[in-house]
C-alpha cells in the first residue's frame, strides 16, 4: 500500500509531537520545585533545622519584576547557598536538580559514610556530589551565593546578594 506525501508529514508530525511531549514530561520531572520565599526588610531568613545533610533544596525571590531562583545545601554540617545557575550554561536557565543517588544506598543516604546525592546541572547533565559543589568541574559548577547561619537555626541571605543573581535569569 502506497501512502501520499501528505499522509506521510501528518504522520511524521504525529511521531514528532508525540516525542516532544515525552521528552517534555521527563525533563519537567527533574524540575525542581522552588518555595517561594519571603522577605523580612532586606533579608530572608530560612529555617534550616530540618535539613538533612547532603540534600538540597530549592527556593525563588521575586522582586524589580523578576525572579531569583537558588538553593541550599547542608554539607559537613554547614549550610551553603547558590544560585540555581550554572556558571557556564546560565544563559539557558536550565539550573540544577538534585538526584538522590542509586538505589544502593542506605536509607541514611550515606554509601561507604559519604553522602550520595548529587546535584545535576540540568542543560550539560554535570553532577556534584553535595560535598563537591565548590570545586566545580571544568567551568561548570553552581554560582555561590552569599548566605550565612544566625542564630536560631536559620540561614540569611540578604535582598542585595540575591539582587546580585538577576542576571542569570
Amino acid at each position: 500500500m502506497r501512502y501520499s506525501i501528505l499522509q506521510r508529514i501528518v504522520f511524521m508530525i504525529g511521531v514528532l509531537m508525540i516525542m516532544v511531549i515525552i521528552i517534555g514530561a521527563t525533563s519537567c520531572e527533574r524540575t525542581p520545585k522552588h518555595t517561594e520565599v519571603k522577605f523580612n526588610g532586606e533579608r530572608v531568613d530560612l529555617d534550616t533545622v530540618s535539613f538533612k545533610e547532603g540534600k538540597s533544596y530549592f527556593y525563588s525571590a521575586s522582586f524589580d519584576g523578576m525572579t531569583v531562583k537558588f538553593f541550599l545545601v547542608k554539607s559537613n554540617g554547614k549550610t551553603e547557598s547558590y544560585f540555581d545557575a550554572c556558571s557556564t550554561c546560565y544563559h539557558y536557565k536550565s539550573g540544577y536538580y538534585y538526584s538522590g543517588g542509586n538505589r544502593d544506598e542506605s536509607k541514611s543516604g550515606k554509601q561507604n559514610g559519604k553522602i550520595n546525592g548529587s546535584i545535576v546541572c540540568r542543560h550539560c547533565g554535570i553532577g556534584f556530589t553535595v560535598a563537591d559543589l565548590k570545586v566545580g568541574i571544568g567551568n561548570c559548577c553552581p554560582i555561590r551565593l552569599e548566605g550565612k547561619t544566625i542564630a536560631g537555626g536559620k540561614y540569611e541571605i540578604t535582598k542585595e546578594a540575591l539582587r546580585g543573581g538577576l542576571k542569570y535569569f
